[in-house]
């Protein structure tokens, strides 16, 4: 006996020193479980989908912003209206950012003041909040470590400035996920010795199943973070947290069928070393059932591509080594203190019946079909109501103090619900797309798509406001050609006119009396000569004759006769003069008149031509103002019309300053690719938003069918098309999770009872209380926490403890039936009694796994805990009824039918 005891010894020895070797590796070699949470956590898309495409033409965008993060600097008087302080104050924070660009690796900055045109975008209307776009290289660091460097250089006084963006929210709740593990691994511990020393009133049982159950959780864990680490396998941030849950819930129930048999045997055979080697071969068989069929079930999550399903198929590892770890720790101790391993406690008796479940039991054989009614009108409605109404959106797991949150939070006050989550669509052509025809095409997107129900506004190279430039349209260049257009109209009619006047002060008949009149003045100058040359002889030749008279005469009357005949010779002699001057004028006059009258003859001719090239050229302008008048009112109804809502730039307009800096902000470096900023009116979680999502892409192909741009490559990225995604993989995917979860563990069930219909009932009972409890704990979120909606990996997080209990207690139960020696009708009611004196030891070791969760305080696990708790209570309260209710109608229902009888 020594000697075998000794040898016994030694073979314990020694699967404890393998343990401590493997225990020791998994430490040594775990990567830090914060880390995977922080770099492998999100939900990895698949490469064909729209992100994944998106973030390859996001790294070739050029201008230095390929592989950046773009967060928004928010800026926010709650008092009202950003005074002139607050913006010289966000003045100065943009100038020590730009100062500092390399330093904080800031790639671009976006301000209302190097980017007037997207004032809109920046500005809410009621000019209290105000953005500054920075592009932030990811060379920079995490963006974790960007979050917090950036925020402390934007905090100005009298504002509340925030630093978010959705990587920063993601990596928020991340930190938050992980930091919850440690915390959550201490409580569960904590619980796990608390809940083994209230079960067996023991020291060395709750110190040895904490040690079981640490060496298999850490093991389990470095096994899950290296394939992710080393490998690539698939990783989610509930991963660590299903981990711990799954170890602690199928570890605790295990310990406790290894136990409670154990103590059995120990007092019915005091010798430990047979006693144990007892024990281990009687728990083995459903112990190692449930450790299989768990790890198939969760194996086969693999088959699943989307990767927040598949990386749970790491747990088929956790129940693998949990198995392990309850066979041989545990009995190492066991093997070694013998009846000392339950010290304080006393050897007990008889263990006290409870007859709880043994009355539902006879309930349900006392009549099947009214007990099956009940259920169905207690559970049923529960069941029944439950729909998957889940959030793709992380801001309800955070704290309220959180910054990020909050500038979320206050984006989507000033601006609109999406403002915080835009969706980038990218557009990458062969050819550049600053042409007219290309800016033709991506303006007409633009406008389609801000047309669509759901979308808030939308910025492109073409409106980099979010609102249409009116210069860049026809509809307004028309209005400028119009207005040249009337104002040359009624310029050509004032010249009509004036021709007019002209035309009748150019009179021929008034030229034709005008040249009489010379022709008579002409004579008249004629004859006025002859006669003053006729008067000059007279006055001579009288003069002549009066000096002769004065010589021959000497009388006294001669003398005054002489005098007087001097006068008047003197006189004669002063009008022969002037008579000469006279002629000398007529002559002159006679001279130009005849010029005139000889260049007004020229001059008439000449006015008759103009006057008839005059009335031709009237006629002309009459009938250019009426064909200006028709054009001038065609182009004023095509303003009017639909026709002239036409996107045209000029080669002027193309090449302005203003125009150019769209071309910078929102074109790539060869300026072949292009981004649109798309702003929805709710929240990413919506479900208005997440369809509106899927009618976007459809929209965007459609448009650009036929065009220039039929053949450029399209990608849509941003935080609604991520859950977008998520939300159709999920929702295609969650049914066949639940359907080859449900299949595989109904195939164990029929294979180890070897019975098809009495499984099928067992597990159709614990469907049906998992709906139930889903809508319970759905509404006591309601109630208490005012939560719609739950989060959507609750289902996923949920399955991992609703399996394993399901495969806990069905699987013990199935194991009964197969080796039952009664008939079904003789084994239902006993079965239930004895299944149900573990009732309470079962609800509390359940209850105890998952309420720890609750001090998180975080709302998906005390989601999944309230899952777990109703679901298992409304189980053991349903089971035995239905078991009893459904094996007896599935014998006296053929036994009354000749043909089922027959044919069952």
């Amino acid at each position: 006996m020594q000697e075998q005891l000794h040898k016994l010894h030694k073979n314990r020895i020694f699967s404890l020193i393998v343990w401590l070797v493997v225990i020791f590796i998994a430490i040594i070699s775990m990567p830090k479980t914060s880390t995977m949470i922080q770099y492998y956590g999100q939900p990895q898309l698949s490469n064909s989908s729209q992100a994944m495409k998106a973030a390859k033409l996001k790294n070739t965008w050029g201008r230095e912003l390929n592989g950046t993060y773009n967060v928004n600097a928010v800026f926010n008087n709650s008092n009202g209206k950003l005074t002139a302080n607050n913006k010289a104050q966000i003045s100065k924070i943009v100038t020590k950012l730009q100062n500092k660009q390399k330093y904080y690796g800031i790639k671009k900055i976006t301000t209302i003041t190097n980017t007037p045109e997207a004032k809109n975008q920046l500005v809410s209307k009621n000019q209290s909040t105000q953005i500054v776009q920075l592009a932030v290289s990811r060379d920079q660091g995490t963006v974790r470590n960007i979050s917090k460097q950036l925020y402390s250089q934007v905090q100005a006084a009298g504002l509340k400035s925030y630093v978010t963006s959705p990587e920063i929210i993601n990596d928020d709740n991340n930190l938050r996920i992980a930091g919850f593990v440690q915390i959550a691994a201490i409580i569960l511990f904590v619980l796990a010795i608390i809940t083994m020393g209230i079960i067996f009133k023991s020291v060395a049982a709750p110190l040895i199943s904490f040690l079981t159950l640490l060496i298999s959780y850490l093991t389990s864990l470095s096994i899950s973070n290296n394939l992710t680490y080393r490998e690539n396998f698939p990783y989610s941030e509930y991963l660590p947290l299903a981990i711990l849950l799954s170890t602690f819930l199928v570890g605790t129930f295990e310990l406790f069928f290894l136990y409670r048999r154990f103590k059995q045997n120990v007092a019915e055979d005091a010798e430990g070393s047979a006693t144990t080697s007892k024990t281990i071969r009687y728990v083995q068989y459903p112990i190692i059932a449930i450790g299989v069929t768990l790890t198939i079930i969760f194996a086969a999550f693999w088959f699943l591509p989307f990767s927040t399903i598949r990386s749970f198929s790491s747990l088929a590892f956790t129940f693998i080594v949990l198995t392990l770890a309850v066979l041989t720790i545990s009995p190492i101790f066991m093997g070694m203190l013998e009846e000392n391993f339950f010290w304080p406690t006393q050897k007990s008796g008889e263990p006290k019946e409870r007859h709880f479940w043994n009355r539902l039991a006879r309930f349900g054989m006392w009549q099947p079909i009214v007990a099956i009614l009940v259920v169905l009108y207690v559970v049923g409605p529960f069941a029944y109501s439950y729909h998957n109404n889940l959030t793709y959106s992380v801001m309800n797991n955070l704290r309220n103090d959180n910054q990020a949150a909050q500038g979320a939070k206050v984006l989507a006050a000033h601006f609109s619900q999406g403002k915080a989550s835009p969706i980038t669509v990218y557009l990458k052509s062969d050819k550049r797309l600053d042409s007219a025809n290309s800016l033709y095409q991506i303006d007409n997107l633009t406008t389609k798509l801000k047309s669509m129900p759901g979308i808030s506004s939308v910025t492109s190279l073409t409106q980099p406001n979010g609102m249409p430039i009116s210069q860049y349209y026809v509809s307004a260049q028309l209005t400028s050609v119009t207005q040249t257009l009337k104002g040359a109209t009624d310029q050509l009619n004032s010249i009509q006119g004036t021709l007019k006047d002209n035309n009748s002060d150019l009179s021929v008949s008034d030229l034709t009396k005008i040249n009489k009149s010379l022709t008579k003045l002409s004579t008249a100058t004629t004859k006025l000569s002859t006669d003053s040359s006729t008067v000059q002889s007279q006055v001579s030749e009288i003069a002549g004759r009066a000096s002769a008279l004065q010589q021959s005469s000497s009388s006294s009357q001669s003398a005054s006769y002489r005098r007087q005949a001097r006068i008047v010779a003197a006189q004669l002699q002063t009008a022969a003069t002037n008579v000469q001057a006279l002629v000398n004028q007529a002559n002159l006059n006679n001279t130009s008149a005849t010029t005139n009258q000889t260049g007004l003859d020229s001059y008439q001719t000449q006015v008759k031509s103009v006057a008839k090239s005059l009335k031709a050229s009237q006629k002309s302008l009459k009938n250019l103002v009426t064909q200006y008048n028709d054009i001038y009112n065609y182009l004023t109804k095509l303003q009017a019309s639909d026709a002239a809502k036409i996107y045209f730039m000029t080669p002027e307009q193309i090449m302005s300053p203003t125009f150019q800096r769209s071309v910078i902000n929102n074109t790539s470096q060869n300026g072949k690719m292009t981004a649109l900023t798309v702003y929805m009116k709710n929240s990413p979680d919506s479900h208005k938003t997440l369809a509106t999502t899927q009618k976007l892409q459809d929209e965007i192909k459609t448009q650009l069918q036929g065009t220039s741009l039929k053949k450029a490559t399209v990608a849509v990225s941003g935080q609604p098309m991520v859950q977008s995604a998520i939300q159709s993989e999920f929702e295609h995917y969650l049914p066949l999770l639940v359907l080859m979860t449900a299949s595989i563990l109904l195939l164990a069930l029929m294979l180890i009872s070897r019975s098809i219909l009495q499984p099928s009932f067992w597990l159709a009972t614990f469907f049906v209380s998992s709906l139930a409890g889903m809508q319970i704990a759905h509404l006591t979120m309601r109630f208490m926490a005012g939560q719609s909606q739950f989060n959507w990996q609750v289902p996923v997080i949920a399955i991992v403890p609703l399996v394993a209990i399901a495969a806990l207690q069905l699987i013990p139960l199935a194991i009964e039936y197969r080796y039952n020696e009664d008939s079904l009708l003789g084994w239902l009611t006993p079965a239930m009694t004895e299944t149900g004196q573990t009732l309470r030891h079962t609800l509390f070791i359940g209850i105890i796994s998952v309420i720890g969760l609750a001090f998180l305080r975080f709302n998906p696990l005390t989601e999944v805990m309230l899952i777990v708790i109703y679901t298992l209570i409304i189980f053991n309260i349903v089971l035995p009824i239905t078991v009893t209710s459904l094996g007896k109608l599935t014998v006296t229902v053929p036994s009354k039918n000749p043909h089922l009888r027959r044919h069952g």
